[in-house]
């Protein structure tokens, strides 16, 4: 199993119950990789909307990325 490369991805927050989504890596200095959830999903639509129910994506940024 491989991970897409980085320009493929989508960082997703989730502020006030908003969904906030960007395209591309989020790439801050002060961002660590801090482990991953592995997502069964039909598309990207509904990996970004399993995704958001992440607790962790209220405080912090969430990167979705395809595996193949």
């Amino acid at each position: 199993m491989r991970c897409s490369p980085p320009d493929t991805a989508t960082c997703l927050q989730v502020r006030n119950g908003q969904l906030l989504t960007t395209d591309g890596p989020f790439a801050e200095t002060s961002e660590q990789f801090g482990g991953f959830f592995l997502i069964e999903a039909h598309d990207r639509a509904e990996a970004i909307r399993l995704a958001a129910q992440i607790p962790l994506a209220r405080f912090a940024s969430v990167e979705v990325r395809p595996l193949y």
